[in-house]
């Protein structure tokens, strides 16, 4: 016991802590541009410039001093509106962040259209992408069936659908089901059942992997592509619990279709979301088209059906 305590003191003697001073340089501030679009909406456009990448919590600042270009199959579109938003983050103090949008009031993008969008602002580069818009999918041959399943005590819904994908081109795609219910403010996407591969075709690719049951693997709006079948007609069949018919609530299938960069970019914000604050997990880099700088400029295509009682 003796000799334990000796060295233990021996070792402690030896030991010491060395303080290391890191230079590391501050980069020039770059324009960050948030810009997904889709032929239902107008144009709306957030600016940012960011700021040191350590030792801020949110290094992107709005701002409303930049100028923005936007071409439609190199046609120039005008009537830029500068409209500001109050945006709250979260905690148990939330402060109120002004967002300056960019908007052509009135002016949606049109399906097939190749869009080119510039940006520039003083003391920074200027930035640049280009994006073509993508036309809906729609939801065919929607069959709803009342509680064919039971799981833990709850029954679920069997629903059947498909879908006709275009041919010549990759296509990329994100199922929901999104439900109104009369006790919540506010739509909030619901988790599924599926056994369907192609729709579990990236649910491995995160921290975590889907729990697995008797109805298949359990999914919260996952991402999928046409990979496997490209140009065809598919059918598809998902679970979900049937109390929310029992309600009043609305429940509505929804599938967005992306174009490949947008599809990828918010591929990589869920898969950052999964690891979190994990130390020990890979760092997931975020997906940006914007040349120049930060940010992503692509469209999405949306096709909704009520799920009715």
């Amino acid at each position: 016991m003796k000799r334990i305590l000796a060295i233990l003191v021996l070792f402690q003697s030896f030991s010491c802590t060395k303080v290391i001073d890191l230079n590391i340089p501050d980069e020039a501030p770059k324009l960050v541009v948030n810009a997904p679009f889709n032929s239902d909406s107008s144009w709306k456009i957030l600016v940012g410039k960011s700021g040191p990448s350590v030792g801020v919590v949110t290094p992107v600042t709005s701002i409303s001093n930049a100028s923005v270009s936007l071409k439609a199959n190199g046609t120039p579109l005008s009537g830029w509106v500068v409209e500001k938003e109050l945006s709250f983050g979260g905690g148990w103090s939330p402060t109120a962040d002004t967002l300056f949008f960019f908007t052509l009031p009135g002016q949606k993008p049109a399906a097939g259209t190749v869009y080119q969008l510039e940006v520039s602002a003083p003391n920074t580069e200027t930035v640049s992408a280009s994006a073509q818009c993508v036309a809906p999918v729609s939801l065919d041959n929607i069959v709803r069936k009342d509680s064919t399943a039971f799981l833990n005590q709850d029954y679920f819904n069997e629903c059947t659908f498909q879908i006709s994908d275009p041919s010549g081109s990759n296509d990329y795609y994100q199922l929901q089901l999104i439900v109104n219910d009369s006790f919540v403010p506010f739509p909030f996407p619901q988790p599924f059942y599926t056994n369907d591969l192609i729709i579990n075709e990236f649910t491995d690719k995160g921290a975590f992997g889907p729990d697995k049951t008797s109805l298949g693997f359990y999914l919260d709006e996952p991402f999928f592509s046409d990979a496997f079948f490209d140009g065809q007609t598919r059918s598809f069949k998902i679970h979900y619990p049937s109390y929310y018919h029992i309600t009043s609530s609305q429940v509505n299938l929804v599938l967005i279709r992306y174009s490949k960069v947008l599809f990828t970019h918010e591929r990589s914000l869920r898969m950052q979301q999964e690891v979190g604050n994990n130390p020990f997990s890979e760092p997931v880099r975020i997906i940006s088209n914007i040349q120049g700088g930060l940010g992503v400029f692509g469209s999405k295509a949306t096709s909704s059906h009520e799920l009715v009682k």
